[in-house]
């Protein structure tokens, strides 16, 4: 089993850097759907906005992303570079419309587990003789050595699970615009056995930009006390300024996609291009 291909890591950072201009587009047109995004979060968060301005913000955001997606895997594909809203851009939508829902469905319900037997693990120790407590309990601070072990145990798992699903559903995105049609559970055996190669490459290729991205929020944070990432964590102690909050959510959307998804999608591509050389036909 490969664990990396650094070959596609490296093409998908090279193709960002040859269509610069395309990338930093793409990043200026998530960034304005991201800057209202962390606006309405911030808004919602402080007790100050309503909740569908922000999940309309939130459909705003994931429709903005797929043009950037589509061109960038496009490009991994060997196809010609552009920045669209046409037939693969709405098939695309539709494939991660899909592959949301299936991951809300399993790995909601695989959380929900999680968080009743991590519940659980903390009530083993409790004396139910006891008067109850006044206020919120920190269940964590109810756990043993052996009970942080298990717990343990069972995050690294839940999370191995969600990495894995996450990378077996990928290869819908490029097999969609290759076919020219939706396929999401379709493609799903061609990444069997190599879901640890799809992730660990694509993170390569993400990396630079993530670690760009790290910084960025770690230096506003020190500035301005906002975490662009995450602008209603900072709204519900200390409300920011909302100019401050959008100029730094659209430079974190610009950012997310240029360096960081961009790269990605174009190694996922060139995945997608020696998988296919290696499936026989029909798959």
């Amino acid at each position: 089993m490969t664990l990396i291909d650094m070959n596609a890591a490296r093409a998908g950072l090279s193709l960002t850097l040859r269509h610069a201009r395309l990338a930093l587009l793409a990043g200026l047109i998530y960034a304005l759907a991201y800057s209202l995004e962390a606006v309405t979060a911030a808004r919602l968060a402080s007790g100050a906005g309503p909740l569908w301005h922000w999940l309309a913000a939130m459909l705003v955001g994931f429709a903005a992303v797929v043009p950037a997606i589509a061109a960038f895997v496009r490009i991994g594909l060997g196809q010609p570079a552009r920045l669209a809203a046409g037939d693969d851009e709405r098939r695309l939508l539709g494939v991660m419309a899909l592959i949301w829902v299936l991951l809300f469905t399993v790995l909601g319900t695989a959380g929900l587990a999680l968080m009743f037997m991590i519940t659980a693990l903390a009530v083993i120790n409790v004396d139910v003789t006891a008067e109850p407590p006044s206020g919120p309990v920190d269940i964590y601070a109810l756990f043993g050595t052996g009970e942080w072990i298990v717990a343990s145990v069972l995050i690294a798992a839940f999370a191995g699970f969600s990495l894995w699903f996450a990378a077996r559903l990928a290869l819908s995105l490029p097999s969609t615009l290759d076919s020219a049609r939706v396929r999401v559970l379709s493609i799903w055996p061609v990444s069997s056995g190599r879901w640890i190669e799809i992730a660990l490459t694509l993170l390569a290729a993400a990396a630079p930009g993530l670690a760009i991205l790290m910084a960025l929020n770690v230096a506003a944070a020190a500035v301005t006390g906002v975490w662009p990432g995450a602008a209603y964590t900072d709204a519900m102690e200390a409300p920011a300024p909302l100019l401050v909050v959008a100029a730094l959510g659209g430079l974190h959307g610009l950012f997310k996609i240029a360096l960081a998804a961009a790269p990605a999608c174009a190694a996922l591509g060139v995945l997608y291009v020696k998988y296919r050389s290696d499936s026989p036909p029909g798959t």
